[in-house]
């Protein structure tokens, strides 16, 4: 009787384990062809790992070569998007700047990407180098500069935005955290087109906006609404006489201010 009941079981459980095999849940099969996609991926890459001959450009590389050595397709799109925006890559440390990338894979690749290393240096020591237009550029152009990453970029760009824009190439002396060290490697890689201010009405401006803007602030905003409550006429020259601002505030305010 104990053998029955053993016998009863067994023919169960193998009738169970057949059972879920054929009768997977959608999940469980996307799981299954993810993980198989990954380890098609993974075998792609180590085949490209032990090709000597097998090299990689990632100034012109198209998207399908960086998928076929391991990254994902939406890396290789912003990869390649960042190329379209003017973006170089000289060095490993280059590639891995981009947001998101497997820096490990990037650094197993080191024997097959291929730089124009010879190219950059030439330039450098000609002092050739295309210069970046502060107004105008973007997070991924800035990073192409020494000493500049993802946030000092960001930074750069919010105080441009704050300003509405540079007048000049020392202002970035006045960006929190850019040290003097690394402005002077890269302030001969920089001009600006001053056509890009946007100036501040102060006659039609909101409160926030002249209290936002780094040369005006809360203190004078609150001045300036005080003269607008009384319809004083505002002119820089006024605000000097009342010793609202200093003449070298006013300056700088000249640059930015219609009154």
């Amino acid at each position: 009787m104990l053998i029955t009941i053993i016998l009863v079981l067994q023919a169960v459980l193998l009738s169970f384990k057949y059972y879920t095999q054929q009768h997977r849940s959608d999940n469980e099969i996307a799981l299954l062809r993810v993980a198989d996609s990954v380890m098609d991926a993974t075998t792609e890459t180590n085949h490209f790992l032990h090709d000597t001959h097998f090299k990689i450009d990632p100034n012109t590389a198209p998207v399908d070569a960086f998928v076929k050595v391991g990254f994902p397709s939406y890396i290789a799109h912003r990869i390649v998007r960042y190329r379209e925006k003017g973006g170089k890559f000289y060095r490993l440390s280059d590639i891995c700047k981009i947001y998101g990338v497997d820096t490990s894979l990037v650094y197993r690749l080191k024997n097959h990407w291929v730089f124009p290393q010879r190219e950059y240096d030439d330039k450098r020591n000609a002092g050739i180098l295309e210069k970046i237009e502060l107004n105008t550029a973007d997070t991924a152009i800035l990073e192409t500069l020494p000493g500049i990453g993802k946030v000092l970029a960001a930074r750069i760009i919010k105080y441009r935005d704050l300003l509405g824009g540079f007048y000049a190439v020392h202002q970035l002396q006045e960006v929190y955290g850019l040290s003097t060290e690394t402005y002077q490697r890269i302030v001969t890689r920089l001009w600006v087109d001053t056509t890009q201010v946007r100036p501040l009405v102060i006659a039609t401006a909101t409160f926030k906006d002249i209290a936002r803007h780094p040369y005006l602030g809360y203190h004078l905003a609150k001045k300036i609404e005080a003269y607008r409550k009384q319809k004083v006429r505002i002119s820089l020259e006024r605000l000097i006489q009342d010793t609202v601002v200093t003449s070298s505030q006013a300056e700088l305010l000249r640059r930015y201010c219609v009154f």
